[in-house]
Formats: C-alpha cells, structure tokens, sequence
C-alpha cells in the first residue's frame, strides 16, 4: 500500500519510525537509552556491536554528567548481566570490547584522573581476560562502588 494512502498522522509516524530504525544511535545514546530503562533493539545492536575503538572513544569523551550511568552500566553488566533469551547476557558481547577500551586507556595512565576512576569502578574486572569475564562473580567488583 503506497504510503500517500495513509492519513497525515500515520504517515509521519511511520516515517519517523523508519528514520529511527535505520539511523544506528552512538554507544553513549544506546546505553544511556539501556539504563534509563527505554531501549529498542537497536541500541541492544549498537552495544553488541560496538567496537574496542568506539568504546575507547566513547570513554574518552564521557563528562562529568555521563560518566557514572555509562560505567555503572558495564559494572552491572559485568555482575549481574540482565538476561536474555537462554542463560547468556543481553549485552554480553558488548561488555569485552568495553573493558578491552578502558583496560587500555588505564595502561597508557594519559589521564591519570580517568585512570583512576576506570580502577575505582571497575576493580578487577579490568585485569580479567575476556574468557574469565563470562565467569566473573560479585567477589571480583568487592570493594568498586
């Protein structure tokens, strides 16, 4: 059905809903739309698919305002990862390029202040290989909040 047979109103709905499907959000967008609880498959895509370099680069350009929900995300992830279908995490692809990201940037110490924030929250969990990741317990983020 061609999309001029819809009433005004519908049409811009549809429009605006295929705008929002095709239009892939940035790692920050997708986890802060994950943490307040109003996420759509995209931002699922957009934190599985996220590369060690974006979320490097997304680490680096946190503020002072998103700093704490984008980390505490992962720091979640890793403890209790929300479940999807089966036993496996909903994120739990997402979450090795993450600590890849910040385990870098805590080896180059460039910004020492991020450094220590990345160790603070994040604890061991920054020393773990990514195959002990899917083992990870409460015990190694003990002492990280």
């Amino acid at each position: 059905m061609p999309l001029d047979d819809f009433h005004t109103v519908i049409k811009e709905a549809l429009m605006e809903g295929n705008r929002r499907l095709s239009a892939r959000s940035s790692l920050l967008d997708a986890v802060l739309q994950v943490a307040t609880g109003g996420w759509d498959p995209s931002d699922t895509d957009t934190i599985n698919e996220a590369s060690v370099k974006e979320a490097y680069d997304t680490i680096l350009a946190l503020t002072r305002k998103n700093f704490g929900t984008f980390v505490h995300f992962y720091r979640k992830e890793i403890k209790n990862p929300l479940l999807g279908s089966g036993e496996r995490g909903t994120f739990s692809t997402g979450v090795p390029p993450f600590l890849e990201a910040a385990q870098q940037i805590v080896s180059e110490n460039a910004r020492p202040r991020l450094t220590k924030l990345l160790r603070l929250h994040l604890g061991e969990a920054l020393n773990a290989s990514p195959t002990a990741l899917e083992q990870t317990s409460d015990t190694n983020l003990t002492g990280t909040s």
